[in-house]
Order: structure tokens, then sequence, then C-alpha cells
């Protein structure tokens, strides 16, 4: 370490040192991590919940270019008997946690602001089914919104997802509305309210082969708009994708913008993250499709994944872990699907064993894995190369005494899916 001429150490070497010594654990953390790691695999047919996601309506107001879920191609909304029935029986399983939070949250394969009202009337019922489990409530939204909705919004959740993806040009071209039109301006009105209000919100911002080039000014938009953390996520071929022809980003592309996204975030003050880096964070598995979250679709089937949101998608069958019993407000699973998706871990992918990410990424995105390999004990090939590329571009930024600031939370599927 160099120093001053009376000895001290140069601000930008103990800047550095610091930078290294956060990478460090104490003797207490890695002894904890060894025994985590080295402990039996949990593979027992037996769901671990901290929460539960409604998928409220299929139907939505706009038409993304590349939703998954070809949101709006048909009409389905939840019923409320059923809602309630859910919340009771994940109830149970978060209690048997020993938990204190109850993370009830609305997504879907439409737009739950659509069913706003209905949404904070489950809220406020839950409050009461749950107890003495405190609710914390969160919803995923496309943002398009009007004044009276916004406050709504508000009002009823803790935490709020906005998917968007970028500066105007983008947004409308990628996210029109279901005449057609543009949806830049409501959203931005939605983002200023919100952050008046004094709102979490985390923004999902989809990269495609025209934006990703442009992953900069996207974030410079952002940090403008006073946003300080944004998920950035490379388009998927399934759903409306498939028939709008897009093609998917190719890996080199992702890992440069994503590279690229770092020097412009800490720049701008912003936090980014990218599914499956995540330094602060050591799994064996990417999310909590492996039984630790349910999803239920408006027809009462119980689901392990947000991608899987009706039976149309390619992955529902994989995802399929049973149905809600309206008449005992229980959850009647398949025998064997939760042991079954259990077992897709860092310890069981052969990828995994020789990967420096493994014990962060653990193979990556499920679904998008099964979707381009068709089998379960295999990594997600795009996310892998993403991975890789971007953890080691923060090492080197660490290390080089850069500023770089990362989410290192676990990414949930609510995170990933748009």
């Amino acid at each position: 370490m160099r120093m001053h001429h009376d000895g001290r150490a140069t601000d930008e070497d103990l800047r550095l040192a610091t930078a290294i010594n956060d990478l460090i654990p104490t003797s207490a953390e890695i002894e904890a991590l060894r025994t985590a790691l080295r402990s039996p695999r949990d593979e027992s047919d037996v769901l671990a919940l901290y929460g539960i996601t409604l998928f409220a309506t299929s139907r939505c107001n706009l038409r993304c270019r590349y939703c998954y879920a070809s949101a709006g191609s048909f009409s389905r909304d939840m019923p409320t008997e059923l809602a309630l029935a859910a919340v009771s029986a994940a109830a149970g399983y978060v209690r048997q946690q020993q938990r204190d939070e109850f993370v009830l949250e609305f997504h879907g394969g439409g737009e739950p602001t659509l069913r706003l009202l209905w949404a904070s009337d489950i809220v406020r019922q839950a409050a009461l089914i749950a107890r003495p489990l405190k609710i914390v409530s969160q919803i995923t939204t496309n943002g398009v919104l009007g004044p009276g909705p916004r406050k709504l919004l508000a009002d009823t959740f803790d935490r709020i997802v906005l998917s968007c993806d970028g500066p105007p040009d983008i947004q409308d071209k990628q996210r029109p509305t279901l005449g057609g039109r543009g949806t830049s301006k409501a959203v931005e009105c939605t983002i200023r309210y919100l952050l008046m209000r004094e709102k979490q919100l985390p923004l999902r911002c989809t990269l495609t082969e025209d934006s990703a080039p442009r992953v900069e000014e996207i974030l410079r938009y952002f940090a403008d708009l006073g946003i300080q953390y944004v998920h950035l996520e490379p388009l998927t071929i399934a759903g409306a994708a498939v028939g709008n022809g897009l093609r998917p980003v190719p890996p080199d592309m992702v890992a440069s913008s994503a590279v690229r996204a770092l020097e412009a975030a800490a720049s701008r003050g912003l936090c980014v993250s990218f599914s499956g880096v995540r330094l602060g964070n050591v799994s064996k598995t990417f999310c909590s499709a492996q039984g630790g979250h349910a999803c239920i679709t408006p027809d009462g089937k119980v689901v392990a994944c947000f991608e899987a949101v009706d039976e149309t998608h390619p992955e529902y069958d994989l995802f399929l872990l049973g149905e809600v019993s309206l008449e005992r407000r229980e959850f009647e699973l398949i025998p064997g699907k939760v042991a079954q998706l259990k077992g897709r871990n860092a310890d069981t992918i052969p990828e995994c064993r020789t990967c420096f990410c493994r014990w962060h990424c653990a193979g990556g995105c499920e679904a998008r894995a099964w979707r381009q390999t068709r089998q379960l004990l295999a990594p997600y090939p795009v996310g892998c190369a993403v991975t890789r590329a971007v953890t080691s571009a923060i090492l080197d930024r660490v290390l080089s005494g850069k500023e770089t600031c990362i989410s290192s939370s676990r990414v949930t599927p609510a995170a990933r899916a748009c």
C-alpha cells in the first residue's frame, strides 16, 4: 500500500482497502456459509411459503410486443371467494415457518390494477384472515393509471414494482396501449406521483435488440425521473414475442450492455440488478419457485412460477403444483411436484459445479432454462453467459476501488416477470 511521506495511507488506497474488505466475510459468516452449503438438500415434498401471489385478471390495457402471457387475449378474473381461500391456505404454511410477515402479491397474466378496488379489499380482508401475521402487500403494474387509481395504488400497497422500458420512443414502441397509443406520458406521471408519495418503486426494464445498445441513455432517463433502483432483464421469446417475430438479444450484446450499465448507474447514483448476479447472497436455488412461494391462477390452480399464468403457457405443466380447495380452504397438491422442483439446485445441475457463480446464480431461471433446453437439471444458457460477465465486471470494479451499487437481495420471480 502506498503511503504519504508521513507514513499515512493515501485516501485512494484506503477506499480500495475498504472496498476489498467489504467482500471478505468474517470468520462467523464463513462458518455459517459452510454449514449451510454442506447441509443436506431440502428435497421434501413440502411447501415452505413466505407468501402468495394472486393472478387477479388476464385482462390488460396494454399490448406489449413481447408479453410472455399474451395478456388480454382472453378475459378471466379471479373470484373473491377463491382469493380469500388461497390466502387462508397460504397463511397456514407461513405460520408453520414461524414467520412474522405474510407477503401478499398481485401479479399475473394481465394488469392487476384493472381490479384495483378488488385488490384493495382483498388486502384488507387478508389482514384479518392471516392474523397474527403482518401483511406486506405488493403489486406489479404497467403504471398506465389515472389520478384516482394512482392514489388508491399508493394508499394500498407497501411495495410497487413498475415496468418501464426507458425513454418515450422506446416505451411507446415496446409497450403501447390496446389501441396502439403511447404509454410513456402516463407512466411518467405515475412514477412522479409514487415517488412524491415516498413509495418503494423499483423499475423492471426489458432490454431488446433495439434498446440494449442504448442502456446508458435508458438509465440516465430513469435517474432524471428520480428512480433509484432498476432491474434489467433481456427479452425472452414467449407469448406475444413469438407472434410479433421478435428475436432474442444475443448473449454478447446482453453482457456488454450489462457491463456498461454498471458504469452508467454508478455515475448517476443508481442501483441496478440482473437476474443471477447476487454477490451478497449465497443460495443453492435461483428463486422461490423451488417451494418458497405459490401463485394462484384465476381458475384456482396453484403454480410455482409467475410466468405459468395459464394452461396455454409452455411451462405450465412443469410448474403446476395443484389447486385450491374452496370448501376446506386448503391447497390440494400433486404428490411429488414440490420435491421435483426443489431437486433443481446448485448441487444437482452438473454445469454449476465448476462455475464461480455457483452459489449466487444456482443455474438461473428454471422457466427459461426449460424453455430453451427442455431439461430440468440444466442451467439457463443465456443467463449463465451474462451472469459470469457481469459478476466478473463487478469484482473488477470493486477491486479497482470504483463505486458500484447493485442489489444483493434474492431476485424473486416478481422482479423478473413483466
